[in-house]
């Protein structure tokens, strides 16, 4: 997705380094926005990240001012990873707090999501996992169906394949493949993932 340089958040001029041209720094953030918009499925939080790592870099300028940056366009990327891992770690906190308050279930649900925000999953269910609100979609997939809840779970947590999971819950390996593919519609149904713009065809 290309972003016009215009529609980037509005920066700071005043701080920008000699080298840091208006050209360039709107290139470069729209790079960036580019890249969060890819791997957060949330075009809101795509812009405030892209803020937050611009923001970082003038804090970083500002205490290493006669540093040389080669490229800006690739600091940015690479500073891009940390603030991601740092807004999912704020994000996690403040669902840690939420579901402690709701009690057991949601506690079981944040750590579901905790596991699956690590696994090798299939681009149906990796356009969803990005969601902070994963932890609720997950904790009503539980309540809702069970055994569709430990299919998915066994099958992308535990690495089991159909057959082992089969021979768990009782029944055929076929089976188990509808039901993890069930309960992969049901997570991308879910209201608490309503407003992430999930399609059909997962995510980059």
């Amino acid at each position: 997705m290309t972003t016009h340089p215009d529609e980037l958040p509005a920066q700071n001029r005043g701080e920008l380094q000699p080298e840091d041209s208006h050209a360039d720094v709107l290139a470069s953030n729209a790079a960036v926005l580019r890249w969060f918009t890819s791997r957060v499925a949330n075009r809101e939080i795509a812009w405030d990240l892209t803020q937050a790592n611009w923001e970082a870099y003038q804090v970083w300028r500002a205490k290493n001012p006669c540093t040389p940056v080669d490229s800006l366009t690739g600091f940015l990327l690479n500073l891009a990873e940390w603030t991601r891992k740092d807004y999912y770690k704020r994000a996690y906190k403040t669902l840690k707090r939420e579901a402690q308050a709701g009690g057991p279930k949601d506690m079981v649900a944040l750590e579901d999501m905790k596991l699956l925000l690590a696994a090798d999953l299939p681009s149906s269910l990796a356009s969803v996992v990005h969601s902070i609100d994963l932890g609720l979609a997950l904790a009503r997939l539980k309540e809702r169906d069970e055994d569709k809840h430990r299919a998915l779970m066994m099958r992308y947590i535990d690495q089991m394949n159909t057959k082992e999971i089969g021979n768990v819950l009782g029944v055929t390996p076929q089976r188990i493949s509808q039901m993890v593919g069930d309960a992969i519609q049901l997570l991308k149904g879910s209201r608490h993932l309503a407003n992430y713009g999930v399609s059909k065809g997962g995510h980059q």
